[in-house]
């Protein structure tokens, strides 16, 4: 899905990712996309406003710089008044994706409420599950100068609250689907990290 709007705001948010240095190299625009796709794919099965959760997913990480972790849901449902704005989405639609980019981090204990949050939610989950989940862990765990162990252990317990939230049917198993690869990956690791 494509609207004149949609696009403007995917290449506004693009270069702003692009110029900020500060910006979680796990959180990058390439993330958004992702997780945009992934949640056009869920919003098809289960429905919703379409250009609202595509929008909620460019802007949901926008202000998650590495060392910030906390709290960035709120800046980028601050900060994404902007973007809406320039992109030409009016106030009630702005204030609408904001509740969704609210509400879609687990380390908030915000319950999403509507069909879109929790396809937003769910999406954002499943692309920390897999392998490119493995990859963005431990660029993330590098930045914060975690060594490979603890990536490991943070990486494990992100899985596990992530497992128990979802709220989709159809993320539930393409996360358990995922994490047959990803257990694999983690055992193998751990096996080598006990050899030293």
């Amino acid at each position: 899905m494509k609207t004149e709007r949609l696009q403007k705001l995917e290449n506004l948010v693009k270069e702003y990712l692009k110029s900020k240095n500060q910006q979680s190299p796990a959180h990058r625009f390439d993330h958004a996309k992702r997780v945009m796709i992934r949640a056009l794919h869920l919003a098809e099965a289960y429905g919703g406003d379409k250009e609202l959760v595509a929008a909620a997913a460019l802007l949901h990480d926008v202000e998650e710089t590495y060392d910030a972790k906390d709290g960035h849901a709120e800046r980028s449902a601050q900060k994404a008044e902007e973007f809406l704005r320039e992109a030409g989405f009016n106030q009630l639609e702005t204030e609408k994706i904001k509740e969704l980019i609210k509400s879609h981090s687990s380390e908030d204990d915000v319950d999403a409420q509507s069909i879109e949050a929790k396809i937003l939610f769910d999406a954002d989950k499943l692309d920390g599950i897999g392998a490119i989940g493995i990859a963005r862990v431990f660029m993330y765990a590098g930045k914060l100068g975690m060594g490979v162990g603890e990536a490991v252990e943070w990486y494990r317990s992100k899985i596990e609250k992530a497992r128990k939230r979802l709220y989709t049917e159809e993320a539930r198993k393409i996360a358990e689907e995922n994490l047959k690869f990803v257990e694999w990956f983690l055992k193998e690791l751990e096996g080598e990290l006990d050899e030293i």
